[in-house]
């Protein structure tokens, strides 16, 4: 799962909506993303991320962008080379 507050006023309302429809699913996610630019919306959602991975026992990152142009590579890098 990817949350992001890229840009978005209701991006934890939009987090909690989607964390809940994973939460009615039979097997948990192995592992939960979310891009932030260091906003609140953007803590709200990390916050959030964190508490559902700790629930499920799933592995959780989380990044900061400065700007969010060009998120795709970024976020491509850090799954494939570190996370």
């Amino acid at each position: 799962m990817l949350a992001h507050a890229l840009g978005a006023d209701a991006a934890v309302a939009d987090a909690f909506g989607a964390l809940s429809e994973i939460a009615r699913r039979s097997t948990p996610p192995r592992v939960l993303v979310t891009v932030g630019t260091g906003s609140r919306e953007s803590a709200g959602v990390e916050g959030l991320v964190k508490t559902a991975a700790r629930e499920w026992d799933a592995e959780w990152l989380c990044i900061g962008v400065a700007s969010t142009t060009d998120v795709a590579p970024l976020l491509a890098n850090e799954l494939a080379f570190g996370g």
